[in-house]
């Protein structure tokens, strides 16, 4: 069984698929329209768990997607 598959949005197809989804992390050249790729993560749908970070303290859903791109946004650092 292969870990984090489960159903996820497609824009492309316009419908849920199931299968395996990344969030992508790119530093973007907005004069030059390019791109460095910094990070790539598997989102997966299992609840956060320990302590919570100052970013989604306030949050009411602190397993929601949003949630979780901003979890993977401060680990960039």
């Amino acid at each position: 069984m292969t870990p984090g598959i489960s159903y996820f949005w497609s824009g492309c197809a316009s419908c849920m698929k199931r299968g395996l989804e990344i969030l992508g992390i790119a530093l973007v050249d907005a004069t030059t329209n390019e791109a460095i790729h910094l990070r790539a993560v598997q989102t997966f749908v299992d609840k956060i768990r320990g302590c919570k970070p100052k970013c989604i303290v306030h949050m009411e859903d602190k397993n929601s997607l949003i949630a979780k791109y901003l979890l993977a946004f401060i680990a960039v650092r």
